[in-house]
């Protein structure tokens, strides 16, 4: 009786452990669930179609006049700053300058343009060596403080001089919004980018845009 009821529990035991191992090759043999993953997601905000952005008539780095209506024919990726902004604004075209590398790589068709949110300081002249030194590929764009301050309000653009104890001195601060404009060949805004966006990215999401409309 007691050898009947070892062997009992020896079958038992052996059947125990070929349940676990039947479990572990189920377990191991399921397949992980799989994880979605958006790829090339868009950037930037779709505006087509607002009323944000419009004509101008500016001055540019070499005292030319320059209209948007002579601009027609071009992308173009509008950064509104000030020469002497200390960090976002050259932070910023940086990004600007990647973003121009990326669709250079394939297409012509991008025109970089600064437009001075403080024409009192940002000069012709003044522009001119700036972008001189920076790249020269951007094209900068000055005027009155009535046209600058027209522009910015077509574009929705916030800046003001910054009240720290400087705004009377030559060193004064101009507190303002940092997007970046992208523009269609008919002059109408098509997205804007957020501050902080990378260049490259950026690029890359313009030259995507520039290939479907011109089904290349």
């Amino acid at each position: 009786m007691a050898k009947a009821n070892f062997l009992v529990k020896i079958i038992l035991a052996v059947a125990f452990c070929l349940i676990l191992l039947s479990l572990g090759v189920i377990i191991t043999m399921t397949p992980e669930p799989k994880t979605k993953v958006l790829k090339n997601k868009d950037i930037g905000v779709n505006v087509q179609g607002s009323n944000i952005g419009g004509d101008f008539v500016l001055i540019d780095s070499s005292g030319k006049e320059v209209s948007s209506e002579s601009l027609r024919g071009k992308l173009l990726l509008v950064y509104f700053g000030f020469t002497y902004c200390p960090d976002i604004c050259p932070a910023s075209l940086v990004e600007m300058v990647s973003a121009l590398d990326e669709v250079e790589k394939y297409s012509k068709d991008l025109q970089a343009i600064f437009i001075t949110i403080d024409p009192k300081r940002d000069t012709p002249q003044e522009l001119n060596k700036y972008f001189k030194n920076f790249d020269a590929r951007i094209m900068a764009l000055t005027g009155t403080d009535f046209a600058i301050d027209e522009v910015a309000k077509k574009f929705r653009v916030y800046y003001s001089i910054a009240d720290d104890g400087a705004k009377n001195t030559p060193n004064y601060l101009v507190n303002h919004s940092s997007f970046y404009y992208l523009i269609g060949k008919d002059g109408k805004l098509i997205k804007y980018y957020s501050p902080g966006v990378n260049g490259k990215e950026m690029g890359k999401n313009i030259l995507k845009y520039h290939l479907r409309q011109n089904k290349i």
